[in-house]
């Protein structure tokens, strides 16, 4: 299955992997906003903007949207002496979507080349030989 033409265009241009994670982190810190105005306290739409630039623009969106959310959130809505555990809330869900991410892409160029390989003329699938082990019986 190919990749939609958007994401491969996001892959491969910088600009758009970097401005996907400004414009994810603005879409939530202006939400949030809003939300709070409603008296709500709302940390997932910093969390989605993350998920959303690493999982489109790479682990180096992840770390911009990381850093651009920590800072938005501890600016507006957390006091000065509580924004450690949101650092380390934000850090670990950026770690861990961004591997998510790392994964998922690994995955799909290894069926990719395996699917171009087998396109290339080889109809049959690489089997792996198994080994039988020797028992001894005394």
């Amino acid at each position: 299955m190919a990749r939609p033409k958007l994401q491969l265009r996001i892959a491969q241009s910088p600009v758009l992997r970097y401005g996907l994670a400004v414009f994810s982190v603005s879409v939530a810190l202006g939400g949030a906003l809003l939300i709070e105005r409603l008296q709500l306290r709302n940390i997932t739409l910093f969390l989605f903007a993350i998920a959303v630039a690493a999982w489109y623009g790479g682990t180096g969106a992840a770390v911009l949207a990381f850093l651009l959310s920590y800072i938005s959130f501890a600016y507006f809505f957390v006091e000065p002496s509580h924004g450690i555990p949101y650092f380390i809330l934000f850090a670990l869900f950026a770690w861990l979507v961004s591997w998510f991410s790392s994964v998922r892409r690994r995955v799909e160029a290894e069926l990719l080349a395996e699917r171009t390989g087998r396109d290339m003329g080889s109809s049959t699938p690489r089997r792996i030989p198994l080994q039988r082990q020797e028992s001894t019986c005394a």
